[in-house]
């Protein structure tokens, strides 16, 4: 499974204007719940499930990459959220550094979505270790180029 698919231009945000990780965690479920017109749960469950997540153990990796997530009802579908920030957010990263990517995922609570969910983390650590991405999605001038950008690093990387 690529990531490309998950991620839509309305679920792409650059440089929001958030104080913290919160804050920019409740933007990116709420930009999730935009995208999609069906949801089993409403937008406050779905920013809790997302915060228990990170209140359990912080999502924040290393080189300034943040993979916060949270699970669905069973059935639902994946979804994702990228959120690029310049100055960064301190999630607490296991190498003290301000996260600057930060994908949210949300999947299914089910074994085909905790699969999913694996799979997709080991490929996005993969994709945004690469320093030439990162610094060309930091320049990227809209949300269309970003998921260009993702889609060409996922056809390189895993084709």
């Amino acid at each position: 499974m690529l990531l490309r698919p998950l991620i839509t231009e309305s679920t792409v945000l650059i440089d929001p204007p958030v104080r913290d990780k919160w804050e920019l965690l409740g933007g990116m479920a709420a930009a999730l719940y935009a995208a999609r017109g069906d949801w089993e749960l409403s937008l406050d469950e779905l920013v809790r499930r997302v915060h228990d997540r990170e209140n359990q153990i912080t999502t924040g990796l290393e080189r300034g990459i943040a993979l916060p997530h949270g699970l669905l009802p069973p059935g639902a579908p994946s979804l994702g959220s990228l959120a690029l920030i310049p100055g960064g957010l301190d999630f607490a990263s296991l190498d003290g550094r301000p996260a600057r990517f930060v994908l949210m995922l949300v999947y299914p609570d089910e074994a085909r979505g905790r699969d999913l969910h694996v799979e997709l983390l080991a490929r996005t650590v993969r994709l945004f270790t690469d320093e030439e991405l990162r610094d060309r999605l930091m320049a990227a001038p809209d949300r269309a180029a970003v998921l260009s950008l993702i889609g060409e690093a996922e056809q390189r990387f895993f084709s």
